[in-house]
Order: structure tokens, then C-alpha cells, then sequence
């Protein structure tokens, strides 16, 4: 069984969904690896000692968004 894509790269919703299924891979790995930090939420708080909770959550957020760093959601969504 084959499977083909074609895109029209001069068609702006065309090159958006071409750049999404470029990125499906870094995007699923991005949500796995999230889903598993955010399962371990507590043992990572838990590992920061005692640091303000408004702290643990902005360094939970850098944490998330160093993830996403590699993935351009500007060129992916509109």
C-alpha cells in the first residue's frame, strides 16, 4: 500500500498543511514528552525544595516551552 501527499507550496493553507505533517513527528514527541513531565508533576516539584510555588510553576512553564522550542507554532497555525 502507497500513500501520496501533494501540497501547492504557492497556496498559503496548502504550505500550512504541508508544514504540519513535516512537523507531525517533533510535534508528537513534544506531546508525549509533556504528558510524561506533567504525569511526574508532583516528584519534579517535589525535587525542587523549598522554592515559592509561583517559582516551581514558572520554571514548569520554561520547562514546557524549551520542548515546543524546536517546533514553529506561527508557521503551523494561523
Amino acid at each position: 500500500m502507497k500513500a501520496e501527499l501533494k501540497f501547492n507550496l504557492d497556496d498559503r493553507d496548502d504550505k500550512m498543511a504541508h508544514m504540519r505533517c513535516v512537523k507531525s513527528s517533533d510535534m508528537a514527541i513534544a506531546i508525549w514528552n509533556i504528558k510524561d513531565k506533567v504525569g511526574k508533576m508532583d516528584d519534579y516539584f517535589e525535587s525542587m525544595g523549598d522554592i515559592s510555588e509561583e517559582e516551581k510553576i514558572s520554571h514548569f512553564k520554561e520547562t514546557i516551552f524549551e520542548m515546543l522550542s524546536d517546533i514553529n507554532l506561527d508557521e503551523l497555525t494561523e
